[in-house]
């Protein structure tokens, strides 16, 4: 074995002899290309389990990026007020509080954005921006959704009640709603059942559901996706506005 790992060792050929400067050139633009690649490569993972509650843990390049189990972090107490410190002036009865406008008109600059703000809302819907929108961000959520790796997908639904004719009627509806859920799923990610069990119990008098499986989704097929939408919107904006002048 170190036999074959000398022979190895040898058949590599020696580094060109390059100055001290290129090398650190190579270096300095080397080491960030080799991070970006190692970026937009690695993979978002994501556990979910549910058992009466949803729990959702995500990781990026080892590390727990989220953990809905986290406990909290506690509140930061307010430093109690001194005794002899003076209380605020209370508001006297007769004088009534000031309304929002009038709080937001006291402020520089906060009238004319209400003003804006309020003769945006007149306005009617712009469904012609409503269209390049929605065309724009149609394909590429897709394209999305379609590069999601759902793995290990295991589904239990145990149908119970208060008398048989419910679980039956329960029964049959958890039934048709579950196929039809994962064949439309099916057809948007890329998905692998791994187990689904439904079935009745007429000892039980409620239904319980338990779930769990993994996600992942590459980072650069984000950047990338979220690139092109970029681009078709601009382009899909483009077009409206030309419209819009040519008609004009």
């Amino acid at each position: 074995m170190t036999a074959w790992i000398e022979t190895a060792w040898r058949a590599i050929p020696p580094l060109p002899s390059l100055p001290v400067w290129l090398w650190v050139v190579i270096a300095a633009v080397g080491i960030p290309v080799l991070l970006l690649v190692v970026i937009l490569s690695a993979s978002v993972k994501a556990k979910v389990t549910y058992s009466g509650d949803f729990r959702v843990k995500v990781k990026y390049l080892g590390l727990t990026v989220f953990d809905s189990d986290t406990p909290p972090k506690p509140e930061k107490r307010k430093p109690k007020r001194s005794k002899h410190e003076p209380s605020p002036p209370e508001r006297s009865q007769s004088q009534p509080e000031p309304s929002l406008t009038q709080r937001l008109s006291e402020r520089s600059g906060v009238t004319q954005l209400a003003q804006d703000v309020s003769q945006a809302n007149s306005r009617s819907f712009d469904f012609e921006m409503f269209k390049v929108i929605y065309d724009s961000m149609t394909t590429p959520l897709k394209r999305v959704a379609g590069k999601v790796k759902v793995r290990g997908l295991r589904l239990s639904c145990i149908v119970g009640g208060d008398d048989a004719f419910t679980i039956a009627l329960t029964y049959g509806a958890q039934s048709a709603a579950i196929s039809a859920l994962l064949t439309w799923l099916n057809q948007i990610l890329s998905l692998k059942v791994k187990q689904v069990t439904v079935a009745a119990d007429f000892d039980s008098e409620k239904t319980q559901i338990n779930m769990k499986f993994k996600a992942k989704l590459r980072v650069g097929t984000v950047v990338f996706i979220a690139g092109g939408l970029a681009f078709k919107y601009r382009k899909e904006l483009m077009n409206m506005v030309s419209q819009r002048s040519g008609s004009a």
